[in-house]
């Protein structure tokens, strides 16, 4: 038998073995079916496609507003509304201050007998001029020429003569004061609570200090011009020492103002590069 048919043979035969090796698994129609495959919709997420064309139930499912986003967003909202109240701020102190420097450049007046204690806001930080002599065992009452009486503010005093034994520069003869009308200060839950069986006044609540020294309800702070000699005068004689002159009111709105804008433009910017990142 010639060798060439049987090599035939066994060649076809080989080649027959390696045909069923290679075959796929699942070659058969039915194990075919429609799969997903994930196709690349922005740079943070995917979406879905269904090869067979199924309709793909991701697609207009609505965003969730994530804690951050939120966040961000009521950041700059509250932080403008501080930053325009400062700026309300601002010009409430301007109109203060304004207030204030043309009281102090008006000369002293002169009280009248009974002052009307609701006009007092009109004529705060106003100099005013007193003639008459002091209670010095209350130490705040003043006695003006037509009898009545006010309070007066008369400043500070060197611990040495806090008690009045010790002082040997008062006077109960007549002196005149120049002061400065205050006006009431409202309290609030912070207000500390005065002592007057102690004398011992911390918050200028003028209705009190009035019934409790049986004066007007009208409160006045002495104010010193004197120079060095009258200084060193009142301080080796225990005098008390009054306030200078002069207002220092404290305005930092302008601060707050850029300082609350600023953070309301930079959670602006971030709640920006947030939205942006996010998928569509």
């Amino acid at each position: 038998m010639s060798i060439l048919p049987r090599l035939a043979s066994r060649l076809q035969h080989t080649s027959r073995q390696s045909n069923s090796f290679t075959r796929p698994f699942f070659s058969h129609p039915a194990h075919f079916r429609s799969v997903r495959v994930p196709t690349p919709l922005s740079r943070r997420g995917y979406a879905t496609t269904d090869v067979a064309g199924a309709p793909n139930p991701f697609q207009n499912a609505p965003r969730r507003i994530s804690v951050a986003t939120l966040i961000l967003t009521l950041i700059p909202i509250a932080t403008t509304c501080l930053g325009i109240w400062q700026l309300q701020r601002l010009q409430w102190k301007l109109d203060l201050i304004a207030h204030v420097e043309e009281a102090l450049s008006l000369p002293p007046m002169r009280l009248p007998a009974q002052v009307n204690v609701e006009r007092i806001p009109d004529f705060a930080w106003r100099k005013v001029r007193l003639e008459g002599r002091f209670e010095h065992e209350k130490e705040m009452p003043f006695v003006k020429e037509d009898g009545t009486k006010v309070i007066v503010n008369r400043g500070w005093i060197w611990d040495e003569f806090a008690d009045r034994s010790t002082r040997n520069g008062e006077t109960d003869a007549k002196v005149e004061v120049i002061g400065m009308l205050r006006a009431p200060v409202p309290k609030n839950y912070f207000t500390p609570v005065n002592v007057p069986e102690k004398g011992q006044w911390v918050f200028p609540d003028q209705e009190e200090m009035a019934r409790h020294l049986g004066t007007q309800s009208v409160l006045v702070d002495e104010i010193f011009e004197g120079n060095a000699g009258d200084v060193n005068y009142r301080r080796n004689h225990g005098v008390p020492l009054g306030r200078p002159p002069s207002i220092e009111l404290r305005n930092m709105h302008a601060t707050y103002a850029a300082t609350w804008f600023s953070i309301a433009f930079l959670s602006s910017v971030g709640l920006f590069r947030l939205v942006r990142k996010r998928p569509a």
